[in-house]
């Protein structure tokens, strides 16, 4: 996992240094993705169709539209990561292409913002979802050591599965998928702690059953931001100093146009709700 903070100067960029190189344009990102994967996977054909979509054609004729905006958006926040996103891309096709099957042990449930409708601009709408708190949803997922995909009915048909034990296998998988959560205190933001996991399945600690308060990880009136898909923030103590920069980030993310979430929550009554930060 990469280090919390590096994730906080990535989604954010408040109290960090700024990056060191300036981002090349999104055309100039797309096409340098472009030349790696046909690189990477022979037989595969990928051609731009505006500036911020390709499409990708497999050995077998089919056909793929990828949408480049969510992975630009990251490089564009911290340029030095361009080697790690495109290959991150790259593995995550590869293993597209490879149909990398669903399994009962690999079937988890993932934190993504509301508009989250289509992972890699497939054209395929996401029907295994469903409502989370505030401005995100929960997507019933394949899991594997390099990337994480969207399950499909066909999946659950295939595994025998019905819609809603396939739920429930998918929360109940979270404690060996996940692994160990790490808090870290932020340098530079103090105050603030990112949490999450190598597994890249963090946020998905907020699923869990008890969600929050008794019997849980999470105590009631606990506040957290989920800032990626990998980490969430939470103040690091209950005194007004760590508050302060608590809610200082999340009427920064409410501001932003490219936050994660725009919706800070809290542990209320056993389960997440919205909360609006004080005025400051």
């Amino acid at each position: 996992m990469r280090s919390i903070l590096a994730l906080i100067c990535a989604v954010t960029l408040a109290a960090c240094a700024p990056a060191e190189a300036a981002p090349g344009s999104r055309e100039a990102f797309r096409d340098a993705f472009a030349l790696r994967a046909e690189k990477a996977m022979p037989g595969v054909k990928v051609k731009a169709l505006d500036g911020a979509t390709l499409r990708i054609t497999w050995p077998d004729g089919t056909r793929k539209n990828l949408s480049m905006t969510t992975s630009y958006e990251y490089y564009e926040k911290d340029p030095g990561r361009s080697e790690e996103i495109i290959e991150g891309l790259i593995a995550t096709l590869q293993e597209e292409a490879e149909g990398t099957p669903a399994s009962r042990d690999n079937l988890v449930i993932i934190v993504r913002p509301v508009g989250a409708k289509v992972e890699l601009g497939s054209g395929q709408a996401i029907s295994l979802s469903k409502p989370f708190v505030g401005d995100m949803i929960q997507i019933l997922a394949v899991d594997s050591e390099t990337s994480i995909r969207y399950a499909g009915r066909d999946d659950l048909v295939k595994l025998k599965l019905s819609e809603a034990d396939a739920w429930k296998l998918g929360l109940s998988n979270l404690s060996v998928r996940m692994g160990k959560l790490e808090a870290v205190r932020l340098e530079g933001v103090d105050g603030l702690l990112g949490v999450g996991s190598e597994s890249g399945l963090g946020p998905s600690a907020l699923l869990r059953s008890p969600p929050c308060g008794p019997g849980s990880q999470r105590p009631e009136g606990q506040l957290a931001l989920v800032m990626a898909r990998d980490f969430f923030a939470v103040p690091a103590t209950d005194q007004p100093a760590s508050l302060a920069v608590f809610w200082a980030m999340a009427r920064h993310e409410a501001a932003s146009p490219d936050a994660f979430s725009r919706t800070a929550i809290i542990c209320k009554g056993g389960r997440w709700i919205p909360i609006a930060p004080p005025p400051g």
